[in-house]
């Protein structure tokens, strides 16, 4: 259960990034202050992150790029070496949602039972809508392995929509295993498993 939890507070702080870089106009000291509405909103959620910088690129479609980001919540804390979001306004403005594409790089997961895990990369394109996160084309590679797509509806707390699976260690495996993860996943074979939709 705890690996779902660090999922959905990867995309909560997405989301939250998405909402405000759409809200804010797509400049630099503009992503700053999304970045600071992302931070504000996750941790009204119990996550809260620091990062050492923050630079942005680009005038059609902005880049923003965070190194040394940390993000950390009840279960888990999420470190990033580096991670990238592009933000896509025209395609934002025609679709009434935010969108964007996320890329990162060598990731840490550690959860709070003293665990560690290790993501070697990842690129999701995520919209945002009211309170509505759709995450599209995942693809997370490392210790952890996720794909498909999900929706997340922030208000509810609950995964909506849901075609992602996720391969995962031993030690992960026994844990989703549990009966307290068994209305999140439901299981594939040995180490793969399928991320419930109306998941709560």
């Amino acid at each position: 259960m705890k690996i779902i939890k660090c999922l959905v507070c990867l995309i909560f702080f997405v989301a939250a990034f998405a909402a405000g870089c759409f809200i804010f106009a797509p400049r630099d000291e503009a992503g700053k202050l999304a970045l600071a509405y992302a931070r504000l909103a996750a941790s009204r959620q119990g996550y809260y992150a620091t990062y050492e910088d923050f630079s942005g690129s680009g005038i059609f479609n902005p880049s923003y790029r965070i190194t040394g980001l940390d993000v950390e919540g009840p279960a888990a804390k999420i470190t990033f070496s580096d991670a990238r979001a592009t933000i896509y306004p025209l395609s934002s403005l025609v679709s009434r949602s935010a969108r964007m594409r996320l890329q990162f790089g060598e990731t840490g997961v550690l959860l709070m039972t003293n665990n560690s895990l290790s993501l070697k990369s990842g690129t999701m394109d995520i919209s945002a809508k009211e309170n509505l996160v759709s995450v599209t084309n995942a693809l997370v590679e490392g210790d952890v392995r996720l794909s498909g797509d999900i929706a997340f509806d922030i208000g509810a707390r609950a995964i909506t929509e849901s075609t992602a699976t996720i391969r995962v260690p031993p030690l992960v495996d026994a844990a989703l295993g549990a009966r307290a993860a068994a209305p999140y996943v439901e299981q594939i074979s040995r180490g793969e498993w399928r991320i419930k939709k109306n998941a709560r």
